[in-house]
């Protein structure tokens, strides 16, 4: 169910745009010192705004975690992120789909190896396989280069070990899948040196799952 209502004070939430219903849903996020597990939904054509009241098991609350829209199973992805518990030990690893036509959530557990504990990694929905990307992200042990999909055909984590050129390990990257030519796109972050001096990226990547090879393009430019 429902409830209309003002919109939450939020950071460290994700959002997502569902276009069929033209609604945008923000997810988690916390409001300024404890995270929470709210989903808001905001009607785009009239600004109304509500927060769903979402009956039975739900995630944990949590901030700077990933999300992303699955159009066809009509599916809010949400992975990783931090929790109440601390900034060394509340990252989550765990993956959740929340279902807004049901008003719904659902753990998904796959038995299989996943991607570590984070948060703040890039995130997107591959549209032309169906799967969930993720790439890269921070814990308390430092910061991730590791790239990973999801496949809910199969029910499970894929890591996507690659060859050759790509993008270092880092955090706080951005991260949107491009419908037109089929790329994950990878843009900025940070990560820091041996000195514990932040080192920021400008590049920008795009990965090609049809040839499972990461392309840099030092400025934006067509491809």
């Amino acid at each position: 169910s429902a409830a209309e209502s003002h919109l939450l004070v939020r950071e460290g939430a994700s959002a997502v745009f569902d276009d069929r219903a033209n609604a945008a849903y923000v997810v988690g996020g916390c409001d300024g010192s404890t995270p929470g597990n709210s989903v808001m939904r905001i009607d785009v054509l009239t600004g109304a705004t509500y927060e769903m009241v979402t009956p039975g098991v739900r995630p944990h609350s949590r901030s700077d975690h990933g999300a992303a829209w699955d159009p066809v199973g009509r599916a809010i992805y949400v992975f990783g992120g931090r929790g109440p518990e601390g900034i060394n030990a509340g990252y989550h690893h765990d993956l959740w789909r929340y279902f807004p036509d049901e008003d719904r959530w659902e753990e998904v557990r796959t038995g299989t190896e996943s991607p570590g504990s984070r948060s703040d990694m890039a995130m997107a929905w591959d549209t032309w396989h169906g799967q969930l990307l993720i790439f890269g992200g921070v814990s308390g042990g430092g910061h991730y280069g590791d790239l990973w999909a999801y496949r809910p055909i199969e029910n499970q984590w894929v890591p996507l070990t690659l060859e050759g050129t790509k993008p270092a390990a880092r955090g706080y990257p951005m991260g949107v899948w491009d419908s037109t030519h089929g790329k994950f796109l990878v843009y900025g972050g940070w990560t820091q040196d041996e000195t514990f001096a932040k080192v920021l990226f400008k590049e920008v990547w795009a990965y090609d799952p049809a040839t499972a090879s990461w392309v840099r393009y030092d400025q934006p430019a067509p491809y």
